[in-house]
């Protein structure tokens, strides 16, 4: 996940339904050598802390998180 959660993070902004499969689709079509259908469990980690901290902005209405770390997801 190092180096695309920026990306991820932009996406579900725009798109905040946007699947996570949908998502491990677009990174496989940017670069399908780092990005293979195994890491679609990290992925979906990632993305359910990422709506957590989208969903906790919105109710608390607060400034977007942006500027807090990053959800840390291990990988499998």
């Amino acid at each position: 996940m190092d180096g695309v959660r920026e990306q991820i993070t932009a996406w579900l902004e725009v798109q905040p339904a946007l699947s996570a499969v949908a998502i491990l689709e677009r990174l496989r079509e940017a670069d399908p050598v780092r990005f293979r259908l195994e890491h679609k469990r990290t992925v979906q980690r990632f993305v359910k802390l990422r709506r957590a901290v989208m969903a906790r902005d919105v109710l608390l209405g607060t400034l977007p998180s942006r500027s807090l770390p990053e959800p840390q997801v291990q990988p499998a």
